[in-house]
């Protein structure tokens, strides 16, 4: 089971008419924003979490932005609950779907370093697997076919050093080249040995090979949360020391790292109470700095976020 799954599914999804068929160029970066969920919408802001609000649509989920912070792709559902992309020009308001041959199901994305192409989990003959296409789903690939098949792969993340895909099977880490070229694989056992590691669990590397960011489950549990608490987790490379930065009153996932390699971005949930009573959870959006740096609420009720590049 996907970890987060209520968070991710949380928007009753539909379709919705496209407005154009091509998606805009990849240019300079204006301005740093970011995007998050929040209840069954997208939003997404100008600078941080209370700038200026840039657009706001419903019944979408997964937010993804470009480096140049001009393009929103984000997952929408349709019958009997098949995921897809979507692209917007966030300087037009311009739609487009992002197709991808002969895969039944698209979700969640990141982009690549110049911002021209886009990794995403894919369903492919029964099996996930993660994909990439151009930024109009246009020369698609299918990333982890040459990677030994058990239990599927999935997006995990990226490289910020290498500006490669992560892709990762709960055993196995691997790091892939746009084209599909393995690059490296190692046990995830071997970084984060006692954790357990779901589908859904991402893994970033920062800019300059230092560290990597890694969500997982602990053996922990929160009252009135159902499941493990989530944890984020600092690797180093070098030593693969182990350094846990979130707060044990938090279950986080969905973790982002931003390019700059100084900001983490993560969904954190807590025990909601009325009384003495636990009442679910209240989730938010956090930003935590890298070092020795206690998180900050950045989204009241907000989830699964994601930055431009500065």
């Amino acid at each position: 089971m996907l970890r987060f799954a209520s968070l991710l599914m949380c928007a009753c999804l539909s379709l919705a008419a496209c407005k154009r068929d091509q998606p805009p160029a990849a240019s300079a970066p204006q301005r740093q924003r970011i995007a998050y969920t929040h209840g069954n919408e997208v939003v997404v802001r100008d600078g941080v979490a209370n700038g200026p609000e840039l657009l706001r649509r419903a019944d979408v989920t997964d937010p993804c932005l470009s480096p140049d912070g001009r393009t929103l792709v984000v997952t929408r559902g349709g019958a009997a609950g098949v995921r897809t992309l979507l692209g917007i020009d966030l300087d037009n308001r311009t739609e487009w779907a992002l197709s991808v041959p002969g895969v039944s199901q698209v979700y969640g994305c990141v982009f690549s370093p110049d911002g021209q192409r886009l990794a995403f989990n894919e369903l492919r003959d029964g099996q996930w697997q993660v994909g990439a296409s151009r930024r109009d789903g246009s020369s698609p690939v299918t990333l982890t076919r040459s990677l030994p098949q058990k239990s599927g792969w999935f997006l995990a993340g990226l490289n910020h050093q290498t500006g490669r895909v992560l892709a990762q099977d709960m055993n196995q880490l691997a790091e892939v080249d746009w084209d599909g070229k393995g690059v490296s694989q190692q046990r995830i056992a071997d970084l984060v040995n006692g954790f357990e590691i779901s589908s859904a669990c991402r893994f970033f590397i920062d800019r300059r090979g230092q560290f990597m960011i890694i969500d997982v489950e602990a053996d922990e549990y929160l009252p009135g949360l159902e499941g493990p608490t989530g944890a984020l987790l600092r690797v180093e490379v070098a030593t693969h020391k182990v350094t846990r930065l979130s707060p044990t009153r938090l279950s986080v996932g969905q973790p982002w790292l931003d390019a700059s390699g100084e900001a983490i971005y993560f969904t954190g949930c807590a025990a909601s109470r009325l009384g003495q009573e636990h009442r679910g959870a209240d989730c938010a959006g956090y930003r935590q700095l890298i070092g020795d740096h206690p998180p900050e609420l950045w989204v009241k009720g907000g989830s699964s976020l994601s930055t431009s590049d500065l």
